[in-house]
């Protein structure tokens, strides 16, 4: 399924787990573990490949950087940020705390960059 064709209301939540100091909840889609293609037509740019912040050679996990700048999925990814704020909000999965606070604690899929960087992040 791509990823224009999730319909929000089939995505559950676990209850929350806390790990390394943070609240985490595992996203479920129809019952099953979430898993999004971005695209079948775009190819993205991957500037700075697959890492880790300290650079650990046999972590597990892994982040990796998109450009989705003039893409289709852009508006889809700011989509579902919004999404994730409002259902955690209306939700009440984050006890005491503020609209702000959830605003400010939530890492979204999107990350906008002030600086001109001739590859790297998306820009405003």
């Amino acid at each position: 399924m791509q990823f224009s064709q999730v319909d929000f209301s089939q995505i559950s939540f676990s209850q929350l787990q806390t790990g390394k100091g943070c609240k985490t909840a595992v996203a479920n889609y129809n019952g099953a573990p979430c898993k999004f293609l971005l695209s079948g037509e775009e190819w993205f740019q991957c500037p700075f490949g697959a890492s880790t912040y300290d650079k650990d050679p046999n972590a597990t996990r892994l982040t990796m950087e998109i450009d989705v700048t003039g893409k289709n999925v852009h508006m889809l990814l700011q989509n579902l940020d919004r999404w994730v704020i409002e259902h955690v909000i209306q939700n009440n999965l984050f006890e005491n705390m503020t609209r702000g606070d959830i605003t400010k604690q939530y890492h979204p899929c999107l990350q906008f960059s002030e600086n001109i960087v001739p590859i790297g992040c998306v820009q405003r």
